[in-house]
């Protein structure tokens, strides 16, 4: 099973979208924090800090594409068929590739999350904090 989850993950790292999404995800927070701090009326930078700059939209795209796409490309190219040949069963191949973008959109989620606490800090440093910044998010 790890086999499998090693190897899911070596495919997915290597997808085109994965590798422009991670520059996308960054520029988006980007240009929302930027229009928090210009546009306080229409989003206060509060809001969009708590909110992690609005990250998880781009993130639920990616997740229901990744999700409705991985395992059909993998039919209509074949390899799929060459994975159900070895001593795995069809459970363990589906599991290997649920839990894989299970990961990549908590890791993700990790990095968004890093990205908005970077704009807090290199744009919002005087933001009011009620309580801990944990209890912010919470």
């Amino acid at each position: 099973m790890f086999t499998l989850l090693r190897q899911e993950n070596r495919k997915l790292m290597h997808h085109r979208v994965i590798q422009l999404f991670i520059p996308f995800i960054m520029i988006f927070q980007f240009i929302i924090a930027i229009y928090a701090a210009h546009y306080p009326q229409l989003l206060t930078p509060y809001d969009a800090f708590v909110n992690n700059d609005y990250g998880f939209i781009p993130l639920l795209f990616l997740a229901i594409t990744i999700g409705s796409t991985y395992l059909t490309n993998e039919r209509q190219n074949g390899t799929l068929r060459a994975l159900l040949y070895r001593s795995y069963s069809r459970t363990q191949v589906l599991v290997s590739k649920w839990l894989t973008i299970l990961g990549l959109m908590i890791g993700l989620s990790g990095f968004s999350t890093l990205m908005s606490l970077g704009l807090k800090l290199s744009f919002f440093r005087r933001l009011p904090n009620y309580g801990t910044i944990w209890h912010t998010w919470v």
